[in-house]
């Protein structure tokens, strides 16, 4: 089901199972070894540039386990790149999501895993009763559910596996319709 879905290579799923697939899936429990065709991408915000968006104090340990399922994965340190805080803009994620997808070869496997806000609003251009979802910037802006599905499937689409965990509120969302694009105005948050 997760190919017809998200296209062959592709499994989304939830911070809550994150780890336990993580080992199933990463043959953990036969010592997998770091290997040069596996990478990451581990972006954590908890600390965000724009007002009024609330601090969350649990990222950097959420980072830590997310570089641990990464190593137990067999993905070398130095295929492992970190986005924290200011660093990790709608600029600054969408760049490393790019070379990200330059650096990798087909058949590769990657891991891209995301600790910070969700958001969900009203863009009226795509529908005018259904809610748009969201990572958050460290900027404030939004990162769509839409816009990451165009730039995951890049990615997907040269990947023997791809494994992305979102540990965000409204997550739900970027799974749900992961590979379309739209560019919202972030003016109306739904209810």
């Amino acid at each position: 089901m997760w190919n017809k879905l998200f296209g062959t290579g592709v499994a989304l799923f939830n911070t809550g199972v994150a780890l336990v697939l993580a080992l199933l899936l990463s043959n953990a429990a036969l010592g997998a070894e770091a290997r040069m065709s596996r990478h990451a991408l581990i972006i954590g915000i908890g600390e965000y540039e724009a007002r009024g968006i609330e601090t969350l104090h649990g990222v950097k340990h959420d980072m830590e386990s997310a570089k641990r399922m990464a190593e137990t994965m067999g993905i070398p340190t130095s295929n492992i790149r970190y986005l924290r805080d200011k660093a990790a803009t709608l600029e600054g994620i969408r760049k490393e999501i790019r070379e990200l997808e330059e650096r990798i070869n087909q058949g590769d496997r990657v891991f891209v895993y995301y600790s910070g806000h969700g958001t969900r609003y009203l863009d009226e251009s795509i529908s005018k009763d259904t809610c748009t979802e969201a990572l958050m910037a460290a900027d404030g802006n939004a990162l769509t559910n839409r816009e990451l599905g165009q730039l995951l499937k890049r990615i997907a689409d040269k990947t023997d596996k791809l494994f992305v965990f979102y540990d965000a509120c409204f997550s739900g969302g970027v799974v749900a319709e992961p590979f379309q694009v739209t560019s919202p105005s972030f003016l109306y948050q739904c209810n």
